[in-house]
């Protein structure tokens, strides 16, 4: 009985371990603001979103029913593939296509920018222009599968701009 008390606190003691360090990488977002900013009509900021951080916390709180442009650009990559920009691409191998259910949103090309606010997620790509039907943090998400935004490359500059009340080209999805 006791052979099988200590193998099992060895065993389920090197899980959780590896659980540890595998769930605390640099796909958390440890040293990210926690300080929130709410822009007037007509401001702007500009924000880095790294390809390797699954959940890019920004400053901004947005306001329900506002209007807000976002512009990304710049490129970035991830593992080995060709860089791309915002939109992202379309998944080519056969693990990328079995492996599709491990994004955030599944049906969006692989590494396409996507924003959350709250738990509602909306395909950014390189522009759009969002009115969210809830006030929340804004959050930037590589679409790329769970576990491995680690071996992603580079960054994003993402431009938010808060626009006057009557812009309603597109709406929170």
């Amino acid at each position: 009985m006791l052979l099988i008390w200590h193998v099992t606190i060895r065993y389920f003691g090197r899980f959780l371990l590896l659980a540890l360090l595998f769930f605390n990488n640099a796909n958390t977002s440890f040293g990210q603001p926690t300080d929130f900013i709410v822009l007037a009509v007509g401001d702007f900021t500009t924000d880095t979103v790294f390809a390797n951080i699954r959940c890019n916390r920004t400053s901004l709180k947005l306001v329900k029913g506002a209007s807000y442009e976002m512009i990304a650009t710049g490129q970035w990559q991830d593992a080995n593939f060709e860089p791309t920009d915002a939109n992202g691409f379309v998944g080519f191998t056969k693990a990328m296509k079995r492996g599709n259910f491990l994004k955030p949103m599944n049906c969006e090309n692989y590494m396409k920018l996507l924003a959350r606010v709250g738990r509602k997620k909306i395909a950014v790509g390189t522009h759009f222009i969002l009115q969210p039907k809830r006030s929340g943090r804004l959050v930037f998400i590589p679409n790329d599968a769970t576990f491995f935004f680690g071996n992603n490359s580079s960054k994003l500059m993402v431009t938010i701009k808060r626009l006057p009340k009557k812009t309603s080209l597109s709406t929170d999805r």
